[in-house]
C-alpha cells in the first residue's frame, strides 16, 4: 500500500507522499515531446472535469500512453486562476507512472488541498494547470551540492519532512542557507537548523507548458 503524508511546502504549495530515495533501477527520462506535454495536460484537465461534473474518477486506457509517460515519476499539479494560487498537490516520487499521478494529482489539488473549498463548476474554464515532473532524489553529503534554481530540496528526519521545489529559492531570492532554513523550519517542523542534523535530498524538476491555442 502507497505511503501517503500530507505537508505544505514552498509558500503556497502543499504535497502528497514519501519518497523512496535510493531505489535501484534506470532513471527515467524527464524530457518530453510537445504530443506527450499535450496528452499530461489533457489528462489533468479530463480529470479535474470529470471529477467536477460527474462525480467519478477519470478511467484512462494505458495503450493509449506514450511509453514515456509510463515511467514512475513523481509530479506536482498546481492549479491558478486569475495569477493567484488555487491548489496544488504532488508527488515527490512515486511507484506508480507518471500519467497516474498526473490523473490523481489533478485531482487533489481541486478538491483536497485544505487550504482552499474544494473547486466550483464556475472556476473550471478559468483555470491555468502547471504540471512539474520531478527527477530521482539524490542523498546529499554537503550542501555545496545545491545548486539554487536546479535543485529542490527534500529534508527528512525521523517521522518529519519538507520540500521546497527548486523554483522556489530563485523566485524569493533566497541563499542556500535560507532555502535549508525556510524548508526546515516552515515545512519539515524542525526548527531553522534542524536540517544540520537531518537527511538531506535533492532533486531537479522539469515545468512543463501548457500549448496555448
Amino acid at each position: 500500500m502507497r505511503r501517503l503524508v500530507f505537508i505544505t511546502i514552498a509558500l503556497l504549495i502543499a504535497i502528497k507522499a514519501f519518497p523512496q530515495a535510493g531505489s535501484a533501477g534506470r532513471e527515467p527520462d524527464i524530457s518530453f515531446s510537445r504530443d506527450e506535454i499535450n496528452q499530461l495536460y489533457s489528462i489533468a484537465r479530463n480529470s479535474i472535469h470529470k471529477m467536477l461534473f460527474e462525480n467519478k474518477t477519470l478511467d484512462i486506457e494505458p495503450s493509449k500512453i506514450s511509453p514515456n509517460l509510463k515511467n514512475c515519476m513523481g509530479a506536482f499539479v498546481t492549479l491558478n486562476i486569475d495569477g493567484k494560487l488555487r491548489g496544488c498537490v504532488g508527488m515527490v516520487s512515486s511507484n506508480e507512472p507518471l500519467y497516474d499521478v498526473v490523473n490523481q494529482m489533478a485531482v487533489a489539488s481541486a478538491f483536497e488541498d485544505t487550504r482552499f473549498s474544494p473547486l466550483s463548476k464556475d472556476e473550471f474554464n478559468k483555470l491555468r494547470i502547471e504540471i512539474s515532473v520531478l527527477g530521482p532524489l539524490k542523498k546529499i553529503k554537503d550542501i555545496s551540492e545545491i545548486v539554487l534554481g536546479k535543485h529542490g530540496v527534500y529534508i527528512t528526519k525521523d517521522f518529519r519532512s519538507g520540500t521546497m521545489l527548486p523554483q522556489v529559492a530563485t523566485g524569493n531570492h533566497w541563499t542556500v542557507e535560507q532555502l535549508l532554513g525556510y524548508t526546515s523550519r516552515d515545512k519539515a517542523g524542525l526548527g531553522w537548523d534542524g536540517w544540520k542534523n537531518a537527511d538531506i535530498y535533492i532533486y531537479e524538476a522539469v515545468v512543463l507548458e501548457e500549448n496555448k491555442k
